[in-house]
């Protein structure tokens, strides 16, 4: 499978874009869950990069991904429990992943995506109440691409699993609505009250 990034270049049509991030289609002003796949509704639509919200314009709506940077020596594979398009069809839990078309792949200092929504203008707050519409934490896991493909189809995909966080609004946004907190792998030092497994400090931070 080819590796895929989330550092998306300007101009290019979302319908390439949804097969590697969460995406659904959120109506402006609401934080309810519709029916209709983002896929059909943007499909060869364009966007811009608005820099200041971390949002990709659409003619009619917003990208919105909330990134992780991996700082590992080595390319990681992220899935969380809001990656994939949420058809009905995706695998709710961890055990029941069986194919890496479901995980993002992030190289050695890139930014992949947690979770990810398409809408109308969203406030950061307001992007952090989607993700968390139905729950109150966000499960993530974090794979060690190369151990994940050398061992392919040995075991379950969750036994390569090299850490794990379960993530709350809290630990994604300052009390401030308005700014985003950092996530990472390794975790660094900000992180180390996150709950995860295993323990903050069992991967070097790089500095």
């Amino acid at each position: 499978m080819s590796e895929r990034s989330d550092e998306i270049p300007v101009g290019l049509p979302l319908s390439l874009l949804l097969p590697s991030v969460s995406a659904r289609v959120l109506p402006e002003g609401t934080g309810e869950k519709p029916p209709i796949s983002a896929t059909k509704r943007l499909t060869n639509a364009s966007y811009a990069h608005n820099k200041k919200t971390k949002a990709y314009e659409t003619s009619c709506e917003y990208f919105y991904s909330f990134p992780m940077t991996n700082n590992y020596d080595r390319g990681i594979y992220i899935w969380s429990t809001e990656t994939g398009l949420k058809t009905g069809n995706d695998p709710a839990t961890l055990d029941e992943l069986n194919d890496k078309w479901y995980l993002n792949y992030v190289d050695v200092g890139g930014m992949g995506s947690l979770a990810s929504t398409i809408g109308g203008k969203l406030t950061p707050e307001q992007f952090v109440d989607h993700v968390f519409w139905n729950t109150d934490t966000l499960f993530v896991a974090i794979f060690d691409a190369k151990e994940l493909e050398d061992n392919w189809g040995v075991g379950k995909m969750a036994d390569y699993v090299i850490q794990k966080y379960w993530l709350t609004k809290t630990d994604l946004i300052e009390t401030d609505g308005l700014t985003y907190k950092e996530i990472s792998f390794p975790p660094h030092e900000g992180m180390k009250d996150i709950r995860m497994e295993p323990v903050y400090g069992t991967y070097p931070v790089k500095n």
